[in-house]
């Protein structure tokens, strides 16, 4: 009888006005997501490549060092974001158990939320979308270690890159004073990061036992379980995501013909100009602004002659990166606000 009685009431509850209401509701949220995904993505589209024709690059052959490289950027793009679903997955393991293609989705759904808010903070809202309605507010929560692991890893290489090559921007003693200053800052920041995160399951469970977290208790309850083995496995991942991104970079500058230049030098503009875009709050329209000035300023001071080059072989990652991961996500947001019937 009991059994019985739930399942009337549940019946009953599904097909209420007030449930409806919210599944609708939900429903003209995920489209206007994707509505704002793809308007703003396609004004980056738009400025990615009125950046390109002005863009004055040497001539490049189909030789098979430029097919190789193509071949390779092509080929770690799934390893990419490969690396960032396998942190999704280990993020969610005490939460609940996804496979690994599902983990992928979700992460794509973010990458396309993502690129309408600053430093793709808003991430989280296409990540958990995806995700059962009662693990949700906990899945926000882990969230935020595998964003925050992979900020670690920009800051921890753009820091080590200025406070070890920033001569080749400007020499000189002055200069040098100053880049230490901004090295040491970095690593400062680096710090901070890293014991915020190794510390979130002590943080997370000093608050909750404070009873500070009722009304979000989800939230503080899954970074308090999150255990420790799980949180070095994301921290870990993420460095060697950041370092499949750097091959793309590199392999994208010899794909458009420049040479003569060291790759640890170049290795180091690189990520010395990630690391000044990621710590300005902008959203990706703005960010890819940024960074395409910082492109073209660092590699001006370093390299004159491959200024250019450098700023469309960014421009280039990025459409690859962003691109097919942000049409793949609007594709799944679009899928799951049709099955919410």
């Amino acid at each position: 009888m009991k059994i019985r009685y739930f399942r009337v009431a549940a019946s009953a509850i599904l097909k209420s006005s007030v449930f409806q209401s919210f599944k609708k509701s939900t429903k003209i949220i995920i489209y206007l997501l994707i509505v704002l995904s793809i308007t703003l993505f396609s004004a980056e589209l738009y400025k990615i490549f009125g950046s390109l024709s002005s863009i004055s690059l040497p001539k490049v052959s189909l030789n098979l060092g430029f097919i190789f490289s193509a071949i390779l950027i092509t080929v770690l793009l799934p390893l990419n974001w490969g690396l960032e679903s396998l942190k999704w997955q280990i993020a969610l393991k005490k939460i609940l158990t996804i496979t690994f293609i599902d983990a992928a989705r979700s992460v794509v759904a973010g990458t396309a939320t993502g690129v309408i808010t600053p430093n793709r903070v808003g991430e989280f809202a296409g990540r958990v979308m995806l995700l059962p309605d009662e693990h949700r507010k906990n899945a926000i929560g882990v969230n935020f270690v595998c964003s925050f692991s992979q900020l670690w890893a920009t800051v921890f290489f753009g820091s080590l890159a200025v406070g070890i090559y920033s001569d080749i921007l400007q020499p000189g003693t002055t200069h040098q004073i100053a880049y230490g200053l901004i090295s040491f800052t970095g690593f400062i920041l680096l710090f901070a990061l890293g014991i915020f995160i190794f510390k979130i399951r002590w943080l997370s469970a000093w608050v909750i036992k404070r009873g500070l977290s009722n009304k979000i208790e989800g939230f503080f309850t899954a970074l308090a379980e999150l255990p420790q083995r799980s949180i070095m496995m994301i921290m870990l991942l993420s460095l060697m995501r950041y370092a499949v991104f750097l091959a793309q970079q590199l392999l994208a500058l010899q794909l458009l013909g420049m040479s003569g230049i060291p790759y640890f030098h170049a290795a180091a503009i690189i990520a010395m100009v990630y690391f000044f875009a990621t710590i300005l709050p902008v959203n990706n329209l703005l960010e890819l602004g940024i960074r395409s000035a910082a492109t073209l300023h660092l590699w001006n001071m370093a390299y004159p002659d491959a200024a250019f080059i450098a700023l469309g072989a960014s421009l280039l990652i990025w459409l690859i990166n962003m691109g097919i991961p942000v049409l793949a996500g609007n594709y799944f947001l679009f899928k799951h606000g049709n099955a919410l019937k």
